[in-house]
């Protein structure tokens, strides 16, 4: 049986394309409205602060080695947006939020402060590429939350 969400999309997209043109400027509006509150639009305001943040790394002087390492710690996995070495020799990982509505979730709000104190388990490739060894623990590792609003 179809989810009532099923059946309204399927009406929508009837609809969109019985109207044809006369309605191409009211469903981008809809689609914008919509993408703003899930969707492609909060994964591209993520990506977009991701690049704000390692271009302002390397020219404060730091160096990334590498991007989306998933770190086990705690029973739980999180993937920090990059891995670096700050301008004062500090190796790191750092968690970009972009936008008013961005926030740590839950489990970054748990294992965030794990990782800091206890460290983690790099693992996979990204871990590998960044410098890593996967599977090998890490002691504990400063992780930095920076925020655009």
């Amino acid at each position: 049986m179809r989810s009532v969400a099923h059946i309204l999309f399927g009406i929508l997209v009837l609809f969109v394309s019985l109207s044809g043109p006369a309605l191409e400027g009211n469903v981008e509006i809809w689609h914008s409205t919509f993408a703003a509150k899930g969707g492609i639009g909060p994964v591209l305001k993520g990506q977009e602060g991701v690049a704000r943040a390692m271009a302002e790394y390397e020219a404060a002087g730091g160096k990334v080695f590498g991007e989306q390492i998933s770190i086990r710690a705690g029973g739980g996995r999180t993937i920090p947006d990059f891995y670096g070495q700050n301008a004062q020799g500090i190796r790191e990982f750092i968690e970009v939020k972009n936008g008013p509505g961005a926030a740590l979730n839950p489990n970054q709000q748990r294992l965030i402060p794990i990782i800091q104190q206890s460290g983690g388990v790099p693992v996979g490739g990204n871990a590998a590429a960044a410098g890593l060894t996967p599977g090998v623990p890490i002691p504990p590792t400063p992780v930095r939350v920076i925020t655009y609003p």
